[in-house]
Parts: C-alpha cells; sequence; structure tokens
C-alpha cells in the first residue's frame, strides 16, 4: 500500500494504540529529523477529516518534538470505526518492544477478554486472545492472573510494577525522622497510625537491609504474577504485612515469594496470638475444703440469692471478701 504524506495537524493518537504514553525520544527526534523510514499506520477519524494514529505514536510525538510539517502515513481505510482490529494491530506491532510499559500489555489483555468473551481461563479464550495480540500464551495467562489485582484494593500493587510505590509505602524505607510531612501523612492514612507507631521494615527486614535502597526499585511482572497466585492467602494479611511483603519481593526477587509471605503469615500469628493473651484474663483455681456447718451455711447462702450452684456460691463470697477486706487495704499490694 502506498503511503501517503499528512500534515501532522490532521493527525491524532489513536484511543486505542496500547501505548498509552508515548514518550519523547531525543535519539529518536534527531533521527526522524534526518528522514522517516517506515511510515506509520493510520485509520480516518469518523466524521472527521483527520486520522487517527494506530500504530507509530513514538515517531508522532518525535516528529512534533522535531517541528516537522508532516509524516508519510499508510491509510488503513478498512479500520475506520473497527476500535477492536485497531487495538489488535497496535499491539501486535508493538509486541515484544522492551520499552512499552507492563501496564499497556496488561490493559491490552484487559479489553481483548471483553471483546472475545467467554472465561478467560479457558485455552479456546487464551489462545484466541494470544494470537490476535500477538502474545506469547504463557504471557497472557500471566497477566489474566494479574487482574485480579487490578481493583481499588490491590491496584497499588500493579503500580508497584512500574516502580510507582505510594507514598505511604516509601515510607516504609525510611525512619520515622527521615519521613516528609507527607510522607508521614501517607502512612498515618494508609494504615491507621501515626508515623511514630510504624517501623522502618527496611531495617526490621534482613531481606531489605543487606540488598540496599529499594526506593528506586519495581516489582516486577514477574512478582505480581507470584503474589497474584498467592492472592487469597495475602489478602488477610493486614496492610503493613501487605506493604512489606511487596518490599521484600521487590528486594528478594520472585523466587522469595513463598519464603516472603510465609514469614509474614507467621509475624501475623505471633502478634494476633500475643493480643489474645494480653486481652484474655488469667484464671486461678482455689480448692476450699468445708466441714459439714460451713457446707451447710454456704448452701443456705447460695439459696437465698437463687443461686444454683454451691461453686459459684462460693465463687461470690470469695470475691466480695478480697474487694472489701484486701484490695483497698493500704498495706496490700497485689502483683503479677
Amino acid at each position: 500500500m502506498k503511503a501517503k504524506h499528512i500534515p501532522l495537524e490532521k493527525l491524532e493518537e489513536d484511543p486505542m494504540n496500547v501505548r498509552s504514553e508515548p514518550n519523547i525520544d531525543p535519539t529518536l527526534v534527531e533521527d526522524i529529523k534526518k528522514g522517516q523510514i517506515e511510515p506509520l499506520i493510520v485509520r480516518p477519524k469518523e466524521g472527521e477529516d483527520k486520522y487517527l494514529v494506530t500504530v507509530g505514536s513514538r515517531r508522532f510525538t518525535a516528529a512534533k518534538a522535531a517541528g516537522l510539517d508532516g509524516l508519510k502515513c499508510e491509510i488503513r481505510e478498512d479500520l475506520e470505526g473497527e476500535d477492536a482490529k485497531a487495538m489488535y494491530i497496535s499491539c501486535r506491532e508493538n509486541a515484544g518492544s522492551e520499552d512499552l510499559p507492563t501496564r499497556d500489555y496488561r490493559n491490552a489483555v484487559k479489553n481483548a477478554l471483553k471483546i472475545e468473551g467467554g472465561d478467560p481461563h479457558s485455552e479456546e479464550v487464551v489462545s484466541r486472545v494470544a494470537g490476535k495480540l500477538g502474545l506469547g500464551r504463557t504471557t497472557v495467562i500471566e497477566h489474566i492472573k494479574t487482574l485480579e489485582l487490578d481493583d481499588e484494593d490491590f491496584g497499588w500493587v500493579l503500580d508497584a510494577v512500574e516502580g510507582e510505590l505510594p507514598l505511604g509505602l516509601r515510607a516504609l524505607t525510611k525512619e520515622h525522622s527521615d519521613r516528609s510531612d507527607a510522607e508521614k501523612e501517607a502512612v498515618k492514612k494508609r494504615f491507621g497510625k501515626s508515623s511514630e507507631e510504624i517501623p522502618n521494615v527496611v531495617e526490621e527486614s534482613k531481606e531489605i537491609s543487606s540488598a540496599g535502597d529499594v526506593r528506586s526499585g519495581s516489582l516486577g511482572h514477574g512478582g505480581a504474577v507470584n503474589l497474584s497466585r498467592r492472592l487469597k492467602r495475602f489478602k488477610e494479611l493486614s496492610d503493613l504485612e501487605q506493604g512489606r511483603v511487596v518490599l521484600e519481593n521487590i528486594v528478594a526477587g520472585n523466587k522469595a515469594t513463598e519464603r516472603i509471605i510465609n514469614a509474614a503469615e507467621k509475624r501475623t500469628e505471633e502478634r494476633n496470638e500475643r493480643r489474645k493473651k494480653k486481652s484474655t484474663p488469667r484464671g486461678h483455681k482455689v480448692a476450699i475444703k468445708l466441714d459439714d456447718d460451713d457446707y451447710g451455711l454456704l448452701r443456705a447462702y447460695a439459696d437465698s440469692r437463687d443461686i444454683t450452684s454451691v461453686n459459684r456460691a462460693a465463687d461470690s463470697i470469695v470475691r466480695q471478701f478480697l474487694y472489701d477486706n484486701v484490695k483497698g487495704h493500704p498495706n496490700i499490694t497485689v502483683g503479677r
């Protein structure tokens, strides 16, 4: 198909282009000034005398930065109004591109699943989506798995895949005294406690402290996949433990996920056990031997107060005696 020169003012980004944020590459800007090698793939915009850039958004962005007046384009009339086909072509053309963010591939899989319908875990649907997007079946399966994290509760985990750690999570890599006011506020909002109460998990964790600075790292696609496979267990952890697990995965690597989750669950169990012991009062058994006369008095006491058990009656009498004669005594201190 013969390419046609189209002025830049008649070109727009295609909303179905899988590359959500085409960055300005200085090298590409200089290269395109010297001449365009490959034409863009564009399609007519419905109802307007303009074209949508389906493939070649980075070159389009570079051309605008370079001050060019137009670009060579291959016009695909058959794609006018065909959003699904446009997305598939865009993804196939970008498949294997190292600079395409993981989120863009994930969104393409998400949109393709909506278009294709059916059970996203069935081999038929996975194969069909993989073929149309130009991705491997394993890659599609991994993205389908991580889509379980794509909600308001765990979207931050997927942000961490791109290295975009939430402010409250970044704060966990610092001492309280080193946190900014914004980080302290984020900690309070995220974990429901003051910054002073939330420890620096970097120092608490040998895995993280031995690996250095985690703030510049990212979870990585593999880390998200491994966490999504353990989503049920991950959900049961506290917000603080969830954040700590993600930070440890960033440093220790994806292969350590199972060990890190196990450690988090153990910490949670130990914490719950401590709380249980702290909140449950200790009971003490005391045996009192009574002769017949005393036992008769105890029985009469129980009957007069409609207490069905002699043991309960004895308990009531002892408690009352301790309260009246011991608790308020100035020379008696009861300690444990």
